[in-house]
């Protein structure tokens, strides 16, 4: 069963209401009110580089991952127009890294993507990017490998950094997916995160 992007797999238990309500209320503090347009709106200043990875973030967030892959090819023109816009290169690898977790023909793109955002971003100093890298190298670890233990490393070393840095809706929604990854675990400790 999958439910938001995250696969149970304990025999035949379903992830419960409660569980799922968690994931949407941790999805929707990523949410703002901005308006989505068209990725393939002008893609040529900073402005559009902002724009297109706030709206790719929140795409991805809605589960609407091949439209944020859009996103993602997008900043990632960008990027490689302009080589100096290390904000389009970093949240392009994010958004196609995560996206790609749940498209199946691309699922291949999802590590080298995530793992060349992580070295941007510490390159840069861009924490908040870093945090989304860690939560991305932690759902790809739970939803590509099953391995939810593996998991909870990359999404303590993304939690520890929003904390340090004051990333509230990021360290919430870090918080909900340390608390599946223990749910998948069948461990109890995680309804503390919860």
């Amino acid at each position: 069963m999958e439910i938001f992007g995250i696969r149970q797999r304990t025999g035949n238990q379903a992830v419960s209401g409660l569980s799922a309500l968690i994931i949407l209320i941790g999805l929707t503090m990523l949410c703002s009110c901005a308006h989505i347009g068209s990725p393939s709106d002008s893609r040529t200043d900073n402005d559009d580089t902002e724009r297109l990875s706030t709206q790719g973030m929140i795409t991805l967030a809605l589960a609407s991952y091949r439209e944020a892959v859009e996103y993602g090819d997008s900043l990632m023109a960008i990027a490689s127009e302009n080589p100096s816009d290390t904000k389009a290169a970093i949240y392009g690898r994010i958004i196609i890294g995560q996206a790609c977790i749940f498209i199946p023909e691309r699922a291949t793109e999802c590590y080298p993507a995530l793992s060349e955002a992580e070295q941007l971003a510490i390159q840069a100093g861009d924490n908040e990017a870093l945090v989304s890298v860690y939560n991305g190298l932690g759902l790809y670890t739970l939803n590509r490998g099953m391995d939810p233990a593996g998991a909870l490393f990359y999404l303590f070393k993304g939690l520890d950094i929003a904390k340090k840095y004051g990333f509230s809706n990021l360290h919430a929604l870090l918080l909900t997916n340390i608390a599946v990854s223990y749910y998948l675990r069948n461990d109890p400790v995680g309804l503390h995160y919860a």
